[in-house]
């Protein structure tokens, strides 16, 4: 018990080290880290929640939650009405670059944005009378995610 206890104190160090100032971890990094986990003969679930409690308290974000956290503002913009307005697209946009501390573009996190809309679908305001705004359209489908 003692050994397990040890190589949890050792990972949560490490995953501090490596986060160090930032607010936020891509999906590789979050492996990485659970890969070393593992070579510390550490439990995966046991590593996945300390690194969960870890970016918590430096409120930091992991990719993996980031679009479950954005499908929920997408949703909460769109309402019962099943559209959002550009401003909201905006606005959930903006939200997404915040929980990333600014790590993912403003191009990327339209694209993000606009996937989890088009998974949901949700449409932009006035696409089903006046068609898809140009705006909307100029998003790419994919991105360099």
């Amino acid at each position: 018990m003692e050994a397990a206890n040890r190589s949890a104190e050792l990972y949560a160090a490490h995953v501090r080290l490596e986060l160090g100032g930032r607010r936020y971890l891509t999906a590789r990094q979050e492996r990485e880290l659970l890969l070393a986990a593992v070579d510390m003969r550490l439990p995966l679930e046991a590593a996945r929640e300390i690194l969960q409690t870890i970016t918590a308290e430096r409120g930091a974000t992991l990719e993996s939650r980031l679009d479950e956290t954005l499908r929920t503002t997408i949703a909460a913009f769109a309402g019962k009405r099943g559209w959002l307005s550009r401003e909201s697209f905006d606005r959930a946009t903006a939200v997404c670059r915040e929980l990333s501390g600014g790590a993912i573009s403003v191009l990327d996190a339209r694209i993000r944005v606009k996937r989890l809309m088009l998974a949901e679908g949700l449409n932009v305001r006035g696409a089903v009378i006046f068609g898809t705004p140009k705006w909307f359209r100029d998003i790419p489908e994919r991105g360099a995610q």
